[in-house]
């Protein structure tokens, strides 16, 4: 059977037919309650070379059949209609709903047509053009330069770190884009101050504190930046600890880069630095540092240094993905960083490491998605599943939904893992250099580097490689469960 394949593959008109069934009793039988969406296999009928085949019912019966498309040994594939009782249920779920033990075998093997009446969401651009520059105005005439970290405001409004224009803008409600702070005409640097006259250099990670600031990791200054948008002030809150004398330095080189911020809901900051491999917290250090010192520096000469530093939280400090305590454990370039208020932990987005890592208030470490925890590197690769088999590729950032799912943005998916511990894909087909919009599973993305969840539960992306923010709608119940999109949808 397995060797005449291609040939039935071929014939795909020819199973219309050669269906005729053995069953003498053509009524449906009541425990056959196929459904569009099911993943269902043929049988009975009277060529053997058609039984045997897996497949996914595309729409309701019509005039007695459902419509498959059938996938063959070969992964060619058949569509056809065929009556019910030729067809058994693979998997009684949904498929649609991006569930159950076989929806990776409907992301691999279904056409199209079969994945965009699959796909849960609907994936558009809300901001830039695709192009690179700095541009202010209506949404879709913006331009941005590889944005990264993205966050919302109490208003809807949404605050994105421009990396490359080393500025943060906003995007209204009504879809207008203005620069909050910093100059993308001047230089990069580190100044305090309003509006213009502020200066990063590369924001990359962006969060908002419980007071109603914002919190910026600005990644080469090595220090944590907070703004206050209704005065549009910037304040430099604390620099990377340096040496065991507790000194701080300023310029460069520096020995990491901050990328990753989550504030907690009393306000404690925890980032990640991808260079050092580490996981940061901010913390209060006794300086003794002389003005001479002080005048060898780049920093605002107007102000004295804070009293505030940016120390190791957990992490021994050389690549890997070693579970244990907070001293012995190792990452490999960690990202994304949600603080999980409900456990009272951190979760890390390992991205050399492709995997999520969950760190206590202790700083020890254990591996919860993308195992193989004895491995320093786990194996990279998109695959859905339980979270011990599922397997990650780049993983970047990680945000929870209301419904305490947690989305985790990769180079070119969004996935998305259940509170029972099941990965599946929400949005991306796969790497390609075109962005598009449409079906979640049909979408295209170049580096989701980062997610923020809107008020009304959908997910703003940015799209970096592609200067551009992404909106991923999803069709959900009042339970959060997936409902597919109606046909005119």
């Amino acid at each position: 059977r397995r060797a005449e394949s291609t040939r039935i593959c071929a014939q795909g008109d020819a199973m219309e037919e050669d269906q005729t069934s053995i069953w003498e009793d053509e009524s449906i039988p009541d425990w056959l309650k196929i459904e569009k969406g099911m993943l269902v296999r043929t049988f009975g009928l009277k060529n053997e070379s058609f039984n045997g085949l897996e497949g996914l019912v595309m729409s309701d019966i019509k005039d007695g059949r459902f419509p498959v498309t059938l996938r063959a040994k070969t992964g060619e594939e058949v569509k056809a209609r065929i009556k019910p009782f030729n067809l058994e249920i693979v998997e009684e779920e949904l498929m649609y709903l991006g569930h159950g033990r076989n929806a990776e075998w409907i992301r691999l093997n279904a056409s199209a047509d079969a994945l965009a009446s699959l796909s849960n969401c609907e994936v558009s651009t809300i901001a830039g053009t695709g192009k690179a520059g700095h541009k202010d105005g209506p949404a879709n005439e913006t331009l941005m330069a590889l944005p990264h970290g993205i966050a919302y405001d109490d208003d809807g409004s949404l605050l994105i770190a421009d990396t490359y224009n080393d500025c943060i803008r906003v995007l209204s409600p009504s879809g207008e884009m203005t620069t909050l702070v910093g100059n993308p005409d001047e230089d990069p640097g580190l100044a305090d101050g309003t509006g213009t006259d502020v200066r990063f250099y590369m924001p990359l990670g962006i969060a908002r504190h419980p007071s109603g600031d914002f919190i910026v990791t600005d990644g080469y200054n090595q220090a944590l930046r907070r703004i206050r948008r209704s005065t549009r002030k910037v304040t430099t809150v604390g620099y990377i600890e340096r040496d065991k004398e507790n000194r701080w330095a300023a310029g460069g080189p520096f020995k990491g880069q901050l990328m990753g911020v989550s504030v907690s809901s009393n306000g404690a900051v925890f980032m990640t630095d991808a260079q050092v491999d580490q996981i940061m917290t901010v913390g209060r250090v006794e300086r003794n540092i002389s003005q001479e010192e002080l005048k060898e520096m780049k920093w605002n000469k107007t102000a004295p240094p804070p009293d505030l530093a940016i120390l190791s939280f957990s992490g021994e400090g050389s690549s890997g993905s070693r579970d244990g305590d907070f001293e012995y454990a190792r990452f490999a370039q960690p990202e994304g960083i949600i603080f999980d208020e409900e456990n009272d932990v951190l979760l890390v987005s390992d991205y050399h490491g492709h995997r999520i890592r969950q760190v206590d208030m202790e700083g020890d470490v254990i591996t919860v998605a993308g195992m193989n925890a004895e491995e320093q590197y786990a194996a990279r690769g998109h695959v859905d599943g339980p979270v011990t088999s599922a397997r990650f590729h780049h993983p970047h950032a990680l945000a929870f939904d209301k419904w305490r799912n947690l989305i985790v943005a990769e180079d070119y998916h969004v996935r998305i893992i259940s509170p029972d511990g099941n990965v599946q894909t929400l949005a991306g087909e796969g790497p390609n250099d075109k962005p598009r919009d449409g079906p979640g599973l049909l979408s295209r993305f170049q580096r989701v580097y980062d997610i923020a969840m809107a008020p009304n539960g959908d997910l703003a992306v940015t799209d970096t490689f592609n200067n551009k923010i992404r909106f991923i709608h999803r069709n959900l119940d009042a339970n959060g469960n997936p409902q597919p999109f109606s046909d005119d949808a």
